[in-house]
């Protein structure tokens, strides 16, 4: 999340596009809109994924408890949208996760401010009618509300875990700037009619879809260009790559594609394109993850692999001009 997005109460929201909260949840629930709760010295423990290896823990450890971390430190992007501070004296675990990549996950306890997005796990859509309370809130003090989301920092691999004291508060929902203009261009009816669950026929057909506007990327292309270039390492070209590629995967895996579909894949994705998915190019995926796994000595699970593909997606080497985060749930679709 940039710091400069903007958020709004979901009660805001809802009145201001004249749009029945329930439809907005339903966009959540299939990851066409983020949702936040706001907090205010939340006491929980955060989890966090950090690029680190083993000569940089001690150094990790200091930056959180001499409040430098980008959690902490105002100079940080993450400052005017969320902070975590550590309680005094805290313990810091902290534990390399794979030495080769420099990733270490720190689990502490402290308290939480600002705007953590929430995430809904697999359950979430029999609890909808829960999960938001009539009043437009987060009930934190229901455990099956608890159990059908997940809330989450600047990314996925950052994330927190509720204390029994924090579970005992109920904290307003909102919406990003980039939902709102996601949900007004996609629900544009007239001023005068309010947008209900009754109102809209499913197949959308009265409803004009203007969301081109809103760059995206589709996850999976984006996961598979990045692991066929990684597959092979540096110093070599991308001819040699494809081609190398293409001999592996029919001599170890029985797997025929042609070598301009190969190179397509090689291709760094379009922002915006939508390309049509095929049974090939989730089967490579899931080879090419296993066998950078196995290479890279990584446990082959959706976190771990998750937390790899944001820390790539997110470096000089990818870069790409839209923002992508992959999430848990969806690697372990890719994940065999």
């Amino acid at each position: 999340m940039k710091a400069g997005s903007y958020f709004y109460s979901l009660k805001l929201v809802s009145d201001k596009l004249k749009i029945d909260p329930e439809l907005i949840v339903d966009e959540w629930l299939q990851h066409r809109v983020s949702l936040y709760m706001k907090l205010n010295s939340l006491p929980c423990r955060i989890i966090r994924y950090i690029g680190a290896d083993s000569f940089l823990l001690k150094y990790e450890i200091l930056k959180i408890k001499n409040g430098m971390d980008y959690y902490q430190h105002e100079l940080m992007p993450e400052f005017k949208v969320r902070q975590f501070h550590p309680t005094k004296n805290t313990d810091i675990d902290a534990r390399l996760i794979n030495n080769d990549l420099g990733i270490s996950r720190f689990t502490y306890s402290g308290y939480a401010y600002g705007y953590w997005r929430l995430k809904p796990t697999k359950t979430a859509h029999f609890l909808k009618e829960k999960i938001i309370s009539p009043g437009l809130n987060i009930v934190l003090s229901d455990n099956e509300v608890l159990e059908s989301i997940t809330i989450h920092g600047r990314d996925d691999s950052d994330y927190l875990i509720l204390s029994n004291e924090a579970s005992k508060i109920l904290v307003e929902v909102y919406v990003d700037s980039k939902s709102f203009d996601f949900l007004q261009n996609y629900y544009l009816l007239s001023d005068e009619v309010e947008v209900s669950k009754d109102s809209i026929d499913y197949n959308y057909c009265d409803i004009k879809k203007s969301v081109d506007s809103i760059p995206f990327i589709e996850h999976y292309r984006a996961a598979l260009y990045i692991f066929i270039h990684e597959w092979w390492g540096a110093g070599s070209s991308e001819e040699v790559v494809i081609n190398k590629l293409i001999t592996h995967l029919e001599m170890s895996h029985q797997l025929k594609v042609k070598h301009s579909t190969v190179k397509r894949w090689a291709e760094k994705p379009q922002i915006n394109a939508k390309y049509r998915s095929m049974s090939d190019q989730k089967k490579v995926l899931s080879i090419l993850i296993s066998e950078y796994c196995s290479t890279k000595n990584i446990k082959k699970e959706p976190m771990a692999v998750a937390s790899l593909l944001n820390e790539f997606i997110h470096s000089e080497k990818y870069c790409f001009n839209c923002e992508v985060t992959f999430s848990e749930l969806e690697v372990a679709t890719w994940i065999i």
